[in-house]
């Protein structure tokens, strides 16, 4: 019973967040959803990046490897990456997390994503945040050419996280 009004308080209070657009929707997911993507036309929502730095070794990273404390050291990038790359995401109104192992953190509004990166940031049904260019959805994450040209020496990628799952 208690469990019952929770859920029928945080529906009344997502319509009232989505204007009322979850009146008459039949589930709690169905609310839920509409609320993401009213949610999602917000330029100012805070999202987090995680960014993945180009090791000092010149070693490739790719999904074939596998990073661990037993070669941590053949992927780690320079002070100097870590301190140049930075520089520029703070330069642009990010706010960079600490270094941890090959890479770090960036946080910024949706809009600041999307003119650093040249790109418009959605937001999936089931929260994740893909980069679209062109019209054309890039997936979780940018690397290469995809990135601005001031991060071809320092950045291999910048990739959204997945979500977290919550249960009961």
């Amino acid at each position: 019973m208690v469990i019952r009004k929770f859920i029928l308080i945080m529906v009344l209070i997502l319509s009232i967040l989505c204007k009322n657009e979850c009146i008459g929707t039949s589930t709690y997911s169905e609310c839920m959803n509409l609320w993401r993507v009213t949610m999602a036309d917000s330029k100012n929502i805070l999202v987090t990046a995680q960014v993945l730095l180009h090791p000092a070794s010149g070693k490739a990273i790719n999904s074939n490897v596998l990073i661990t404390a037993n070669n941590l050291d053949e992927y780690a990038p320079s002070p100097e990456t870590v301190i140049s790359a930075s520089k520029i995401f703070r330069a642009n109104g990010f706010t960079v997390g600490p270094m941890v192992g090959v890479s770090f953190s960036i946080t910024g509004e949706i809009g600041t994503f999307e003119k650093f990166f040249d790109t418009q940031i959605q937001v999936g049904k089931d929260g994740t945040h893909e980069f679209v260019i062109n019209d054309k959805i890039i997936g979780q994450e940018l690397s290469g050419m995809q990135l601005p040209k001031e991060l071809h020496s320092f950045v291999a990628v910048v990739a959204f996280p997945e979500p977290f799952e919550f249960h009961p």
